[in-house]
């Protein structure tokens, strides 16, 4: 859907860690993997297909607080030791202004492996290429079930279909 903020960031959301006593300490690494992934799947398939979506490299994080910037850098370090290959870079008060045009931060982390797109543009972009592949879509058509499963079906007025 063209229907959100366009933002193509890494992860899945601060605080997973408070999920580790379901998860476990692996199941939270694993959730940030698959965050870096999301991104990486996008990148290349907008590369793959040349879709036009104004995409724009580089993500600030801002600091409220001093505790705050200090968790941005723990980020940092946690993010370098899964291997993440895209620039990190940790920004100090004096260096906000310039940034983000505002002193009210008092740090921040710029991540150049996240960024923005045009999400309506992605959108069509991805429908566009579905469709040279073959694929037939049904546009307008809402769902009216979805039944949950090893094969998750979706119904709607007209049909279904399963996956």
């Amino acid at each position: 859907s063209g229907r959100n903020g366009g933002q193509l960031i890494r992860g899945v959301g601060h605080g997973v860690e408070q999920f580790a006593n379901v998860i476990g300490s692996e199941g939270v690494r694993q959730l940030k993997l698959l965050g870096i992934e999301a991104v990486e799947i996008v990148r290349q398939r907008i590369e793959r297909h040349a879709i036009d979506c104004d995409l724009k490299w580089g993500y600030c994080d801002l600091a409220n607080k001093p505790r705050d910037l200090h968790s941005l850098a723990e980020d940092a370090d946690e993010l370098r030791s899964l291997g993440y290959r895209h620039a990190l870079q940790l920004l100090q008060p004096e260096e906000m202004h310039s940034v983000v045009g505002s002193s009210r931060y008092v740090g921040g982390l710029i991540d150049m492996g996240s960024g923005h797109l045009h999400p309506l543009n992605l959108a069509l972009g991805e429908a566009a290429v579905a469709q040279s592949l073959g694929v037939r879509l049904f546009e307008h058509s809402a769902v009216t079930k979805i039944d949950y499963g090893p094969q998750v079906r979706v119904h709607t007025a007209a049909g279904s279909v399963q996956a």
